[in-house]
C-alpha cells in the first residue's frame, strides 16, 4: 500500500515539475502568452477561447474544456483589465 502511495507523489512530481519552474504569463489585445523553462505557447483570442473570471483566478477554455488556469496575483492592472473585459463579454455572450 504505501509502495503505490509513493509512486503515485513521484508520478505527479515528474508530471507538474514544470509548473514549479519560473514562468512569465503576458497577456495583451492579442491573447495570452505563457513560457517557462520548458517552453512557451501562445493562444489567440480569435481561437474561440472563453474566459471565466473565478475569485483568485481566470479559466480560459475552448469548446468546453480547461484550457488553463491563470491566478489573478500573477497579473498587473493591464492584464487584468483586459481578462477581467473578456470575461465580463463572455458572460455577456451567455445571456443572449
Amino acid at each position: 500500500m504505501m509502495l503505490g502511495w509513493r509512486g503515485i507523489a513521484n508520478e505527479c512530481l515528474s508530471r507538474f515539475a514544470w509548473t514549479q519552474e519560473n514562468g512569465t504569463i503576458e497577456v495583451n489585445d492579442d491573447g495570452l502568452r505563457i513560457a517557462n523553462p520548458w517552453g512557451s505557447s501562445f493562444v489567440s483570442w480569435t481561437s474561440g477561447v472563453v474566459v471565466q473570471s473565478l475569485s483568485t483566478c481566470f479559466v480560459l477554455e475552448v469548446e468546453g474544456d480547461d484550457l488553463t488556469i491563470v491566478p489573478k496575483r500573477y497579473l498587473n492592472s493591464t492584464e487584468l483589465l483586459i481578462l477581467q473585459n473578456r470575461a465580463a463579454g463572455a458572460e455577456l455572450s451567455q445571456h443572449e
